[in-house]
């Protein structure tokens, strides 16, 4: 099967900084060849952006809200690798509760997946009511692309939560006697999106 194995309850973590975090970022990122990463919600960038930061990969991230990538901007200065988009990664209707006001640009997150390829890591950990919404645009733009199992690895945190908890269903349902592999460790999930057989569990 071409999935990382779930991890054991003693391995969860909590926080995207611990070293069972970075540990499964140096994972996938050796097992799947990764060469490109693109994540929502960077935050002030001292989370799972400095983690990617540190690989010295290209580093794609998106951040909606103006204290935070100005925060980020300034903790992420020391690595070129990462280029910091300042807006939204979907489109403003999703956003307008919670920060509206600002006139950012829209519709971050497909653009960049219209140049990614085979060996990209998205990471999605926006604000969570965009969640499903992101969730949804990296899922059809994956079949829409065509890509094998294991050339697209699809990172969610806050996967227990209302964040990305229906993209996890949505990925678990049967489809034609078959669904998705989804890796969990409490609070993150992840897939290479191969599939398994309903009658394998």
């Amino acid at each position: 099967m071409n999935a990382i194995q779930a991890l054991r309850p003693d391995e969860i973590g909590l926080h995207l900084t611990t070293p069972l975090f970075r540990a499964t970022v140096a994972r996938i990122i050796e097992r799947y060849k990764i060469q490109r990463i693109i994540e929502s919600g960077t935050n002030d960038g001292t989370g799972s952006t400095a983690i990617f930061a540190q690989t010295g990969l290209p580093v794609d991230t998106i951040e909606l809200k103006t204290k935070h990538a100005e925060a980020a901007k300034a903790n992420l200065a020391a690595y070129p690798n990462v280029r910091l988009h300042h807006g939204n990664s979907t489109h403003r209707d999703l956003t307008d509760p919670v920060y509206g006001g600002e006139s950012l640009p829209e519709m971050i997150l497909p653009g960049l997946l219209e140049n990614a390829g085979p060996g990209t890591l998205i990471f999605l950990d926006s604000h969570w009511m965009q969640g499903f919404d992101e969730f949804r645009m990296v899922y059809y733009w994956w079949r829409r692309r065509g890509f094998a199992p294991g050339e697209i690895i699809l990172f969610m945190d806050d996967a227990t939560n209302r964040k990305h908890s229906q993209s996890v269903h949505f990925l678990q349902r049967p489809q034609h006697g078959k669904h998705f592999v989804v890796n969990m460790a409490e609070r993150w999930a992840w897939t290479d999106f191969s599939t398994r057989s309903d009658e394998e569990d």
